[in-house]
């Protein structure tokens, strides 16, 4: 199997594992929210438990991009999709006024 798919003149990394295609700007380190102790079969409190985590660990910035490609992947599926759009606005919500004044 090929590492890369061409998809509209634009080449894409295809997971060696599942075979799906993953956004080229999009999830670089595959399981590093994982290590923080995100899952999406966890309640919200515990999904934001682990996002506040990876924001200490990685930034704001960092962990908002791995979320909206983990959003791009699972566009096609409704229940996954809704759960880490709202784990993007809680990021939004809590952190991103800290973000900003920091920088």
């Amino acid at each position: 199997m090929p590492s890369f798919r061409t998809t509209h003149g634009k080449r894409h990394p295809i997971s060696p594992r599942s075979g799906r295609i993953y956004p080229s700007a999009g999830i670089k380190h595959e399981g590093s929210l994982t290590e923080e102790g995100y899952n999406l079969e966890e309640s919200a409190e515990t999904r934001q438990e682990a996002l506040d985590k990876a924001v200490e660990k990685y930034g704001y910035a960092k962990t908002i991009e791995k979320l909206v490609a983990l959003e791009n992947v699972d566009v096609n599926r409704p229940e996954i999709h809704a759960k880490v759009h709202s784990d993007i606005r809680y990021l939004q919500k809590e952190h991103a006024r800290a973000a900003h004044t920091q920088s």
